[in-house]
């Protein structure tokens, strides 16, 4: 059997701040992106999607699953993928604190954030760490060659464990550059990725995916 589940919110932070210091908000862009560049200053900057699903829809379909082994991947459709390395992997960690997405999109001018920035979970809280805290024990990676599609279906079993059995809270999933690969070979180095978010008009919607082996034999004579 398999079951999808659509996101409840997401959104991408971004570590570069503008000119006057302050943080963007992306909670209403149809486009999540994931990169690492340089600024213009060759500091190394990242971009982080940040997307979480209804407790509720979860239970659902883990109930539908009942005591059958069930698996969960992450699955997002690449729009674009551009300055890429000849390989490189993408990470999948729970975390580990609330956040609010947010109505704005990150190029809105005047900058009017709503919800969740690299420095901030919502307006006026901060996060204990900048660019989103995560549980370090519920982490997944997926693996690109240059030749591939970049479309990322990630196992996140583990992470919709945890969250089904209440050890951790559902705060979502963060989706960075694995943190190995964050250093690229040279300051001049950028990977730049985008994928349809929530927001989008296709039907590319990020989604959560469900799979069990629910078959019944019937054994007996022909």
């Amino acid at each position: 059997m398999i079951y999808r589940v659509y996101t409840k919110k997401d959104t991408f932070i971004t570590s570069e701040p503008t000119i006057t210091g302050q943080y963007r908000d992306a909670g209403r862009d149809p486009i999540l992106e994931i990169s690492q560049y340089p600024d213009v200053n060759n500091i190394t900057r990242y971009k982080s999607m940040l997307i979480e699903f209804n407790s509720n829809d979860i239970d659902t379909v883990l109930n539908l699953a009942g005591n059958n082994t069930f698996s969960s991947s992450l699955n997002l459709y690449a729009a674009e993928a551009t300055e890429l390395p000849t390989s490189f992997s993408l990470a999948a960690t729970a975390i580990s604190e609330s956040w609010f997405a947010g109505n704005a999109q990150f190029a809105d001018e005047p900058i009017t954030n709503t919800g969740v920035t690299w420095t901030e979970r919502r307006p006026g809280v901060d996060w204990t760490t900048a660019g989103a805290p995560t549980h370090s024990a519920y982490y997944n990676t997926s693996t690109f060659i240059n030749s591939d599609d970049f479309d990322l279906s990630i196992n996140v079993t583990d992470i919709i464990t945890a969250i089904s059995s209440s050890t951790i809270s559902n705060n979502g999933i963060k989706v960075d550059l694995e943190k190995s690969g964050e250093v690229l070979s040279s300051l001049s180095s950028s990977i730049s990725l985008k994928y349809f978010g929530g927001n989008t008009h296709t039907i590319y919607k990020p989604n959560l995916q469900f799979d069990w082996d629910d078959s019944v034999y019937i054994t007996g004579s022909a």
